[in-house]
């Protein structure tokens, strides 16, 4: 074998370790590539995720705030409600006081008896209200 054979192997040998070497540093290249492309994409569907999810969670809280709205509207008629009750049993509590007096003042011809009934119909239907 003579050195002028030799030659075209070793070219053939430079060659493929060129192209092993060339194969390598693509790939090195393309593998980060890849996987920032990847990255990227994953990023992208979490970061659609998320935004759909605050969203929902933005409809949640503007729905909670217009329920609590309401809910407090409607607690303040109910309290309304509750003390126009409270004053109407009031008044009906003074007269029906008044007019049980005046029943037992009338029915007793004793001046001094029908004082001490009054007052004492008078007690027993003060406070009924408050039990």
């Amino acid at each position: 074998m003579s050195l002028t054979d030799l030659i075209p192997g070793i070219a053939q040998a430079k060659l493929v370790g060129l192209g092993l070497v060339a194969a390598l540093w693509i790939g090195s290249v393309a593998y980060p590539y890849y996987e920032w492309k990847h990255t990227v994409s994953v990023d992208a569907a979490q970061h659609a995720k998320d935004a759909a999810a605050l969203d929902a969670a933005q409809q949640q809280i503007a729905s909670d705030k217009a329920a609590f709205t309401q809910a407090e509207a409607l607690g303040a008629a109910q309290a309304a409600s509750i003390q126009a009750g409270v004053a109407q049993a009031q008044t009906i509590r003074v007269v029906t006081t008044q007019k049980a007096a005046a029943v037992m003042a009338a029915s007793t011809p004793d001046v001094e008896t029908a004082r001490q009934l009054a007052v004492s119909t008078a007690q027993q239907f003060s406070g009924w209200d408050k039990q």
